[in-house]
């Protein structure tokens, strides 16, 4: 089954100021877009950004592609 990836906006924190950005939702983690020719998608940051990994980049590549970003 091929997971479809939706575009939202979602409020992050960007040198202490508030910043809406595009994100995606796919397989419990959320990865937000950034670029405007060329589109660019890392996980959330957190506390322990380094040590997240895509849980399955076989679902995740085909949702990104099918997001309209």
């Amino acid at each position: 089954m091929q997971t479809k990836g939706i575009v939202y906006q979602e409020m992050i924190r960007f040198k202490g100021e508030p910043v809406r950005c595009d994100a995606v939702r796919v397989k419990d983690q959320t990865l937000f877009l950034s670029g405007k020719l060329l589109k660019t998608a890392s996980l959330s940051k957190g506390r322990d950004e380094w040590q997240q990994d895509v849980k399955s980049p076989e679902e995740v590549i085909p949702a990104l592609k099918s997001c309209e970003a």
